[in-house]
């Protein structure tokens, strides 16, 4: 990120219940990488947003074992068959 870049810092949206409180609330940490903070993320969603290891900047974790050959998702987009670019064979 370049010192111009502005982050948008917000409360996480998930909601929680104490024990001795009957009235849900919303979650109290501030995130600046999606709608909640990285709790909820692990918790809801099944994944983690942080520093990649490999690269500059950020990568998408799964925190969940994901077995061999299954679909993670789909893709309704374009195929795009090219030759030019041979060093990188993922496209979208």
């Amino acid at each position: 990120m370049d010192k111009n870049t502005q982050v948008m810092k917000e409360r996480c949206k998930a909601i929680v219940s104490k024990r001795w409180s009957k009235e849900p609330r919303r979650c109290k940490f501030i995130t600046n990488r999606g709608v909640y903070c990285w709790q909820h993320e692990q918790q809801l969603r099944g994944f983690r947003i942080k520093k990649s290891n490999k690269h500059n900047g950020f990568g998408l974790f799964t925190t969940e074992d994901i077995p061999a050959n299954k679909m993670i998702c789909g893709y309704e987009g374009d195929k795009v068959v090219t030759h030019d670019n041979v060093k990188n064979p993922y496209m979208l």
